[in-house]
């Protein structure tokens, strides 16, 4: 079982199992949608139609997909790990000092 079987497997989610490499992946991953997001916004908000605005957040979302598979997770891993990061305080704080060095980079 590889690292990634171990932490994201059914035992849920154990923050303390959670290798620096992995937070750097979801932290990559993290920054790369958000910057996607913000680049699509205004092309969202300028839709004109309900059918044009659901067809821009499908190609963001298949966008944003190929952004976090291509930084090494997968949706699984990076959903759970973007949870984890709410709900557990210290997880949190690792995450958060990492994304202030990886912004800072």
């Amino acid at each position: 079982m590889s690292e990634g079987e171990a932490v994201f497997s059914g035992r849920g989610l154990d923050a303390d199992d959670i290798s620096t490499e992995k937070i750097s992946q979801f932290i990559h991953a993290y920054l790369q949608v958000l910057s996607l997001i913000e680049r699509r916004e205004n092309e969202l908000q300028g839709a004109e139609t309900e059918s044009e605005s659901q067809q821009i957040q499908q190609d963001i979302e298949t966008e944003a997909l190929g952004l976090i598979q291509a930084s090494g997770l997968t949706i699984q891993e990076y959903l759970q790990l973007l949870s984890l990061t709410n709900i557990d305080p210290e997880f949190g704080e690792r995450v958060a000092m990492q994304l202030q060095e990886a912004v800072n980079e």
